[in-house]
């Protein structure tokens, strides 16, 4: 869904680094694009996604939830979260599956067809070494409950 852009909903639960209390936000709206990148001889990906999201739970009692500083860390360990998740299971795709899930040799037929000719009989092994590299950008756009326990 994150590396696609595709589906609105779920859910990205993390703790505060600062206050190690649990957060969770809503997936609101999600678009990522994946852009091909082929330089010399050496093919790569950057994948930038961004979500805009609503803090669904908030268990942290002691920061105001519209504190723009407050807000702005739990952008920020939100992206870090999403950015992980990603990588793990393009980890996954790479290693363990060893089969592109997500469709990143559909962006190199559209951007190279040249190079794609070359490499769609082995696209699945040439896909297994390439490097991918994630920005991730969370924005919260509404504030959900706050506990005050």
């Amino acid at each position: 869904m994150w590396i696609k852009g595709q589906g609105v909903g779920g859910t990205v639960k993390n703790y505060d680094q600062k206050t190690k209390k649990l957060t969770a936000m809503s997936v609101d709206h999600l678009k990522s694009e994946i852009k091909p990148v082929f330089k010399g001889n050496r093919l790569s990906f950057k994948v930038n996604i961004n979500s805009e999201a609503h803090l669904a739970e908030n268990w942290n009692t002691t920061e105001t939830a519209i504190d723009k500083k407050y807000l702005k860390r739990k952008e920020e360990s939100a992206s870090q979260t999403v950015k992980q998740l990603v990588e793990q299971i393009t980890e996954k795709m790479q290693k363990e599956y060893k089969a592109d899930l997500a469709g990143f040799g559909d962006e190199v037929r559209i951007h190279y067809p040249f190079l794609w000719r070359k490499l769609k009989k082995n696209w699945d092994e040439v896909f297994t070494e390439t490097p991918i590299q994630y920005d991730v950008n969370i924005t919260i756009e509404e504030f959900g409950s706050q506990s005050r326990h």
